[in-house]
């Protein structure tokens, strides 16, 4: 990410801290490639004067408290915009979705950012699979809404919805899950919870337990047919 000169300074300090962070999830931020990213020694200076960073013998750039907890605001407000774009809205790249994200995290508020983690589910990965993490709606474990998205296991049987997004960290259950045909866009229904989760789609009925269900991700259908 580029440092746009017609950012205000706000947007310039939270883009920079952006391109640390991500640098630093990707493996290190040195102080030589976010040079070629127009972040300037003097920019990195301002950092390292309001504590937010420091940078060590060999040059490596790493956050300090003040500097994590803003990045891990400002990454999350990012990644569930692009849910909110990417799931509900059914925004591209193509449709001009980076610009909107990167216009909407630095005015996204923790307030809004929670309601719409609320809204989708409280979702731990984005559409690339990059971490989300967790704000306050999700360790309190306090939804003010009904989400639209929820993951199958959380929905109520007889309930229906659309495969929005698969989430696991273990590549075997989202393996089987695509051999299955259980792809984001798959219309399908709930049949029962227990003693097994029991699924309909298409002309398929599938029990699973568990650890699979927990995987997928649903837009809810509003109303539960008849």
């Amino acid at each position: 990410m580029n440092i746009a000169d017609h950012d205000s300074p706000k947007e310039k300090h939270e883009e920079i801290l952006e391109t640390i962070g991500v640098s630093l999830e990707n493996g290190a931020a040195k102080v030589a490639d976010l040079q070629d990213k127009d972040i300037t020694l003097p920019r990195l200076e301002k950092l390292i004067s309001s504590n937010h960073i420091y940078i060590d013998a060999e040059n490596y750039i790493h956050f300090l408290p003040k500097g994590e907890r803003e990045f891990l605001s400002l990454i999350r407000r990012h990644r569930l915009t692009e849910r909110l774009l990417h799931d509900v809205l059914d925004f591209s790249e193509e449709d001009g979705a980076e610009a909107i994200i990167c216009k909407m995290e630095h005015i996204v508020t923790e307030d809004f950012a929670d309601s719409i983690c609320t809204l989708l589910g409280h979702p731990t990965v984005s559409p690339a699979g990059k971490p989300i993490p967790p704000g306050r709606c999700c360790i309190q474990g306090k939804d003010r809404l009904r989400p639209l998205i929820l993951a199958l296991n959380r929905m109520e049987a007889g309930e229906t919805g659309t495969i929005a997004f698969i989430s696991s960290t273990d590549n075997m259950v989202l393996d089987r899950l695509g051999a299955m045909g259980l792809i984001p866009g798959v219309n399908l229904s709930l049949k029962q919870k227990k003693p097994a989760v029991v699924i309909q789609f298409e002309q398929t009925v599938l029990s699973m337990d568990d650890e699979y269900a927990n995987a997928i991700f649903l837009r809810r259908n509003i109303h539960r047919p008849q």
